[in-house]
């Protein structure tokens, strides 16, 4: 039997699907990837992060735990805000909080000058950190939630939240989430720490949901009342429908979803005097941790779950989208002790959202890979992150920056649109070539890309192990530069064709299909 030209295989039409046995693949789907994804109909590179800025000289020591950006309405300069845990402070995790002028490049320290509102940084209640309202509004989740007016100068403290909840004893509650909905805030999962040095007689609230009154002056909280009264729309409820905490919320549409560990509950405007009403959407599932959710547009949330990852539109309809293609593998590669560091990045610019995860293989204290699901196309790769804690995207003037908080350093980093990480990769293996029996034998490859890259072929007469497959790729991976030539001259045999393509340094394949020159020389 002479060699024949197989039909081109596209290898930038499915991307990356884990959960499927490697025989059962679509053609030109991979079996595992590291930064590289499909982009604009190729395999490309993702971009690198690189150092953006360092921050404040006197807390060298110190961690980037949150970052956002702080720009009032109608306004052109752009500030960062960033929370450092002061590794060097008296407790190890004092949280202080900055402003960064990208223009002056000078750094302010806003942190409360008030002792009784400083707070602690915990792994298990991420701070907040986010503008409402033209204010920028900080969270602490173990402390007083506080908040500064807005200036090119950053002058001023940070203070605390006007007429905020405070219990029986006098002491201010510490709410683990608050976010906005409309023109008011909501607070989710209360703790009552009695102002004492224990913590056995501290009473936890964590199916407390409370809102503030309407906020009907611009740059101001001056109105805003948590206690309910005859006079306000402040209110409180208790999320009872099912015994979960409650781990985070957020806007969708026209109403507020509060995210359970267990279960999924709708808030809306009832337009009569209980001003907010509750509705059970889901009871299978909940939210992974906190900050693992985001609005993809359309009225609609993606959700990382404890059993999955949807998409719901507020209603009743829900989507899985990782059932049957990467659900079981994504669990398995974070470590569950660590689920708390967890957190969804929405990246507006590509249509991606990135589920960033600290690892089973690191011992550093951020998130060191993310799941990245393109929301446009449905496609799935993995990419490396920097140990970052928090990351942000920022706008002005039709400019988009994304901001990374490195969690191992004192550094703000910010993603590349031009620079891509090194030596990224796609692997294929235990392929058929389309004949599930006979020995398949290779002369020649005949490629489509644009960039230069690596690649390796292995020939098997059985299912290699993914280690027993690394070391022969790595022994015979071969470079091909498209200004060259067309093709790749090949002797390979096996029943199953195992591939691996690997940038070249950092330079982006843009790869699209492969064919290759193969006969079946026996059956057995």
């Amino acid at each position: 039997m002479p060699f024949q030209i197989t039909p081109e295989i596209d290898f930038s039409s499915v991307g990356l699907i884990t959960d499927v046995p490697a025989h059962a693949l679509p053609q030109g789907a991979w079996n595992d990837c590291l930064n590289v994804r499909v982009k604009d109909g190729s395999v490309e590179g993702v971009n690198s992060f690189t150092d953006s800025f360092t921050t404040h000289s006197s807390y060298s020591a110190a961690k980037a735990v949150a970052v956002t950006q702080w720009t009032p309405a109608g306004s052109s300069y752009l500030n960062i805000a960033y929370i450092l845990k002061d590794t060097a402070s008296s407790t190890g995790t004092k949280g202080r909080v900055f402003i960064y002028n990208t223009q002056t490049s000078a750094h302010v320290e806003i942190t409360n000058a008030n002792a009784d509102a400083n707070f602690e940084i915990s792994d298990t209640y991420p701070p907040q950190l986010f503008v409402f309202n033209g204010l920028l509004i900080c969270n602490p989740g173990t402390g007083t939630p506080q908040y500064i007016s807005a200036d090119e100068t950053t002058a001023g403290n940070l203070v605390d939240l006007p007429n905020w909840v405070s219990y029986g004893t006098g002491n201010k509650a510490i709410a683990r989430i608050i976010r906005p909905f409309k023109n008011r805030l909501v607070a989710m999962s209360f703790l009552d720490n009695k102002n004492t040095s224990s913590t056995t007689d501290d009473v936890d609230y964590s199916i407390d949901f409370a809102w503030s009154s309407h906020i009907t002056s611009l740059n101001s909280l001056s109105g805003a009342e948590w206690l309910t009264s005859f006079t306000n729309t402040a209110g409180d409820a208790f999320l009872t429908d099912t015994p979960g905490k409650i781990l985070d919320g957020g806007q969708l549409g026209d109403v507020f979803i509060a995210y359970k560990t267990d279960s999924v509950v709708r808030v809306f405007e009832t337009g009569d005097n209980f001003v907010l009403g509750f509705s059970s959407m889901f009871e299978d599932d909940g939210i992974y941790s906190t900050r693992c959710f985001t609005n993809i547009g359309s009225s609609q949330h993606l959700v990382i779950g404890n059993y999955g990852v949807y998409i719901h539109d507020g209603q009743s309809q829900r989507q899985d989208i990782a059932k049957g293609l990467f659900q079981d593998y994504m669990f398995s590669v974070v470590k569950p002790s660590n689920k708390d560091r967890a957190f969804v990045f929405q990246q507006t610019r590509d249509k991606e959202v990135w589920f960033c995860y600290k690892s089973v293989e690191t011992s550093n204290n951020g998130c060191d890979r993310a799941f990245v699901f393109n929301y446009a196309d449905k496609k799935v790769h993995i990419r490396s992150l920097p140990d970052i804690s928090d990351l942000y995207e920022s706008e002005i003037n039709g400019s988009l920056k994304i901001y990374a908080a490195n969690a191992q350093s004192n550094t703000i980093k910010e993603l590349s649109t031009s620079l891509y990480e090194t030596d990224g990769y796609f692997i294929r293996k235990n392929d058929t070539l389309g004949s599930n029996d006979g020995i398949k034998e290779l002369n020649e490859i005949l490629i489509s890309s644009k960039g230069q890259f690596k690649i390796a072929i292995v020939g098997s007469e059985t299912k290699l192990s993914d280690s027993a497959l690394d070391t022969l790729f790595n022994s015979d991976e071969r470079v091909f530069n498209p200004a060259n030539s067309y093709k790749i001259d090949a002797r390979y045999s096996g029943r199953f064709i195992n591939l691996r393509v690997s940038m070249s340094g950092v330079i982006s394949p843009e790869l699209t299909t492969l064919q290759f020159g193969a006969k079946i020389s026996s059956r057995r």
